[in-house]
């Protein structure tokens, strides 16, 4: 982020349970010096090439593209104020603990956010 600050995404895409082209998108991302993640509300285009992922409680956006070799884009504060350039790249499954993150993202973030 901003050419300076490392970040870590993890973008999770499932089938609907109702079928059709539907899709959900659920995300998550943290700063390279943090443990902890911060859960990201995401919509994208049909063709997923553009999204928009809205951080827990508005405390930032990002409006990202994606290319050959991952996203490009920038996030954006509440205000506008503040913007940053961001460039993602995909990282091989092998190198990834899918099971750890999906854990993360569903058991800890989506779950404590929607627990009565």
């Amino acid at each position: 982020m901003n050419g300076t600050v490392k970040i870590w995404l993890y973008l999770n895409e499932q089938e609907h349970p109702c079928g059709g082209n539907v899709i959900i998108l659920t995300a998550m991302y943290k700063y390279d010096h943090q443990d902890t993640w911060i859960l990201l509300s995401v919509t994208s285009d049909k063709q997923k090439k553009h999204y928009g992922m809205v951080e827990d409680e508005f405390s930032g956006v990002l409006f990202l593209e994606e290319n050959t070799n991952g996203l490009n884009g920038n996030w954006v504060s509440p205000d506008a104020k503040k913007q940053f350039k961001v460039v993602l790249e995909k990282l091989s499954a092998e190198k990834t603990p899918f099971e750890e993150l999906d854990e993360i993202l569903y058991d800890d973030l989506l779950f404590n956010k929607n627990d009565c």
